[in-house]
């Protein structure tokens, strides 16, 4: 198969599965009131791909005003998706964690990873995983690549 059309197949193969998270999230089952936005939904990806950023890194990483960044994060912590944990070490400084309940919307992504990884458990050889892990290696260190440089792209690494 040739390298463009490899290439389609991975941009498909990517956004089929960014498009099933989207579709399970979107679904707004539940108290109106409680339900993501679109924009809380990213929010909500950022924060925990970042890791415990403070206010700050997240209003940076998303170029977003402080006022901004603590307009969106208060609504996540009303909502109950996010929790601010103050720093030991600077009173000042707080840490935005995920709760459980985000927990529970992220699960769906991670359903269906989990279906998606037991399917090629069964189809690929020993060979084919060794090719697999040394694509997945070469991926995961061009997402540490553009996570150093976000003006460039997205932190992916989740």
């Amino acid at each position: 198969m040739k390298k463009q059309q490899l290439k389609k197949k991975f941009e498909k193969i990517f956004i089929g599965a960014t498009m099933n998270f989207f579709h399970e999230v979107f679904d707004k089952k539940g108290k109106p009131q409680e339900a993501l936005t679109t924009s809380e939904v990213f929010s909500m990806e950022v924060i925990y791909s970042l890791g415990r950023p403070t206010v700050n890194q997240f209003a940076r990483y998303l170029h977003l005003t402080s006022p901004n960044a603590a307009y969106k994060v208060n609504h996540l912590v009303q909502k109950g998706y996010l929790r601010k944990t103050q720093s030991q070490t600077d009173k000042r400084v707080y840490y935005l964690e995920p709760t459980e309940k985000y927990y529970s919307y992220y699960a769906i992504n991670h359903s269906n990873v989990e279906q998606m990884f037991n399917r090629l458990s069964e189809e690929l050889s020993d060979e084919e995983w060794t090719v697999f892990e040394r694509i997945l290696e070469i991926i995961e260190k061009d997402q540490a690549r553009m996570a150093d440089q976000p003006e460039r792209a997205g932190r992916t690494s989740l």
